[in-house]
């Protein structure tokens, strides 16, 4: 298999972004890690959190865990003490220009514009769940 993460040693660290910050993009972003331990990996998830008991979705859909948020496993920080990894929740990514190599997007806490550079782009987002009406 092709590793797509790594760079000379004389070159400044590969800047990995990823798109998507649940199951894939925290999945790509470990896995970028592991393959490259110097890589500046950006994690930029629309939503507030980066990771959820999947197996508790169906619990959280019939009310018998009524609060998603009883579902959460990790947070940012921990991911950064851990991985060394920046995971931004509420950054929604609004363009992405694949000939300067910039994803620009808006911080939805702070309502500030971004624009950061990347080597490499993986696109992980996923979908949203959708609670039938009672």
């Amino acid at each position: 298999m092709r590793c797509f993460c790594t760079v000379p040693e004389h070159m400044n660290p590969l800047r990995i972004i990823i798109v998507g910050g649940v199951a894939a993009g925290m999945s790509a972003a470990t896995r970028a890690r592991r393959l490259n331990e110097q890589a500046t990996i950006t994690v930029l998830e629309r939503g507030g959190y980066i990771s959820f008991a999947n197996c508790g979705l169906p619990y959280n859909l019939n009310r018998r865990i009524p609060h998603a948020d009883k579902l959460l496993v990790t947070t940012p920080q921990r991911v950064k003490a851990r991985f060394n990894i920046d995971a931004r929740v509420r950054h929604e990514v609004q363009r992405i220009d694949r000939a300067a190599r910039m994803v620009h997007g808006l911080d939805l806490t702070s309502g500030q514009a971004f624009a950061l550079p990347y080597d490499k782009l993986i696109f992980g987002a996923g979908g949203q769940r959708d609670r039938a009406a009672d």
